[in-house]
């Protein structure tokens, strides 16, 4: 397996690790949206108009359905929408997945990529073929190539090896390019400088030759200043600020979850969505793990070992500082992962150089790679099998993790999407016994209930919640579905709230527009929706109900242009063409009063469709 880096040698690397990729998480393909992916793509208009592409540089409010969950990350949504327009709605989420796994297969070809580059003077291949087929099939990247909201750590990791290995071929233009890149994946990418000055610090040869001082990392400083302004413009309020938890807490946990992390990368089992270091309080496991982090620290400090280690880890330093719910996850250990097959990689080409020669390796040695493969294989076709299916998934996380608020208010969302509400509650109520009773998980179980039609115990609910949060829109506007049936009046006063405090809430404009016309005052309606629509042009179901709203008033022409739109969104929605052949059936009858009322009845039940 020896000789330089050709053309050819990495096309035929590129071939294999396609066919394994392909094979082994196969059957992702025909899996669902999962967890995130819910919010953030299949709820999220913003990304059905390849028009709107560019607004994502100014608006990290387009990361999700619901625009109080900003982030930006451009680039990732540019890939999701591009994915829509090419595939189109009902093979939307298999091209998501199979482009997820695509990228996971262009990262193992980079990490083998950096380690051939690395040892291509010596001409010794094994190492870097090793590293790449290594890193394809370790159980902990599985959760990065099967869960599409994860293609943020893949595409912001791939935008790193890339700048690295610009780096390392002295491409300083193509490096800090690369770079901006990863930013526009995921914040996290920030830390890409960092990393190609540890890498030029533990390789014997730097890439930096002839280069004084700070001087090449000038344009990689700006990069970051201006990366951290235009966020800080984008998004007011940092992760940071959330509180989620205290500073010494953020620590005590931390010194936990990095041993646990650690652990789950040498020996990956079990894996899990949810890990049980979400639930640790602050107490002696931490600081156990404190000290021994803290003494193979001062030990490593000096050593070659030591810098490696610190290269490898770097990827974890923002999310060890933001205090995030999830403490440990596994896409979060994509970079990690991938940057330390770099490192070994490299470090046994080194040690193998003038000892056993290139390329080869002891029988004993070629038997712990092929059993060591086989596991890793094992374990990921077993993840492939258990995030085909969304329930699946949680359920293993709850059993994992029985502790874990989380894990059972997200299985709960889970069998909510899935049509069993009666087991919803009892996971939600389980989440709430954990949790404390948060404000989300009452209203989930507010919204179990009024879809099970239970109004007394939903308007109890959420009356009870308006006395502790009682500006929240959320909780005004579950309170007045709640009153609808029986106060209408009370209903619309709450939902008038809703709307000024968020008029972007498409659900709460809807639920306003029915009831004002319920209540006699169409116009208002009609004006409702006609302003919301000035705002989101690209909401189908808002045209849609205008159109019903135009028809029941007798304004036709009105109704038509309103579902005309409405189908240059959604050509050939079926509800659209009965409505427009009923439309023409109107305007060829000979006497409308005639027609109007058997019309009315047909679109009244259209809108409730």
């Amino acid at each position: 397996m020896g000789g330089v880096a050709t053309p050819v040698r990495g096309l035929a690397m590129l071939a294999l690790l396609t066919v394994a990729g392909v094979v082994l998480f196969h059957p992702s393909f025909d899996a669902p949206f999962q967890f995130d992916d819910h919010h953030s793509i299949r709820e999220n208009p913003n990304l059905r108009d390849l028009g709107r592409v560019p607004s994502f540089l100014a608006d990290a409010t387009a990361f999700s359905g619901e625009s109080d969950r900003a982030m930006y990350r451009p680039l990732l949504l540019a890939s999701y929408a591009v994915g829509w327009a090419i595939s189109g709605e009902a093979q939307w989420a298999a091209s998501l997945h199979l482009v997820n796994v695509l990228l996971h297969v262009a990262v193992s070809w980079l990490v083998w990529a950096l380690v051939q580059y690395g040892v291509e003077r010596s001409g010794n291949s094994t190492f870097a073929v090793l590293a790449g087929i290594g890193f394809l099939l370790h159980p902990v990247a599985s959760e990065t190539a099967l869960y599409i909201s994860a293609r943020s750590e893949s595409m912001s990791t791939l935008f790193m090896l890339a700048s690295l290995l610009a780096w390392r071929r002295a491409q300083r233009p193509g490096s800090l390019l690369l770079f901006v890149l990863a930013l526009g994946c995921k914040s996290t990418a920030i830390v890409t400088p960092v990393l190609l000055w540890g890498v030029d610090r533990i390789l014997p040869t730097s890439s930096v030759r002839g280069e004084s001082g700070l001087r090449p990392w000038g344009p990689f400083g700006v990069a970051v200043i201006t990366y951290l302004v235009w966020m800080q413009h984008l998004i007011e309020s940092s992760l940071i600020q959330q509180r989620v938890r205290s500073l010494l807490e953020q620590i005590a946990v931390q010194m936990d979850a990095w041993v646990y992390q650690l652990k789950l990368l040498l020996i990956p089992h079990p894996l899990s969505v949810i890990h049980p270091i979400d639930t640790v309080s602050p107490g002696w496991t931490q600081l156990l793990a404190f000290l021994m982090l803290l003494s193979a620290a001062a030990l490593l400090v000096r050593r070659r070992l030591g810098w490696q280690l610190g290269v490898v880890l770097v990827p974890l330093i923002i999310p060890s500082v933001i205090p995030l719910h999830t403490v440990v996850s596994e896409h979060r250990l994509y970079p990690v992962l991938a940057i330390g097959f770099v490192v070994v990689g490299l470090e046994m080409s080194r040690r193998e150089i003038g000892t056993l020669g290139p390329d080869i390796l002891t029988r004993g040695q070629r038997a712990v790679a092929a059993v060591l493969f086989i596991l890793w294989a094992g374990l990921a076709a077993s993840q492939a099998g258990e995030w085909s299916t969304e329930l699946g998934i949680w359920r293993k996380a709850t059993a994992l993790a029985p502790a874990s608020g989380r894990a059972h208010e997200f299985h709960a969302d889970a069998l909510r999407r899935h049509g069993q509400p009666t087991a919803a509650l009892a996971a939600y109520r389980t989440a709430g016994r954990l949790y404390g009773g948060r404000l989300e998980l009452q209203l989930s179980i507010g919204g179990i209930l009024l879809q099970e039609n239970r109004l007394e115990e939903a308007e109890s609910l959420m009356a009870a919640l308006q006395s502790q949060y009682p500006t929240d829109p959320r909780v005004l506007y579950n309170l007045a579905l709640a009153r609808r049936p029986r106060e209408p009046k009370a209903a619309l006063e709450l939902l008038e709230q809703v709307v000024s405090a968020k008029p972007r809430w498409k659900e709460a404009v809807m639920a306003r527009a029915l009831l004002l016309e319920e209540l006699g005052h169409r116009d208002r309606a009609a004006e409702g929706l006609q302003t919301a629509l000035r705002q989101t042009p690209g909401w189908i179901d808002g045209w849609v109900n205008l159109g019903f709203v135009a028809a029941r008033s007798g304004r036709f022409a009105a109704a038509r242009r309103a579902w005309l739109a409405a189908d240059s969104l959604a050509p050939g929605l079926p509800m659209i063409q009965q409505n427009f052949a009923e439309l023409t059936r109107i305007e060829a009858a000979s006497s409308a009063h005639q027609a109007i009322p058997e019309v009315s009845e047909q679109l009244e039940r259209g809108s409730r469709e």
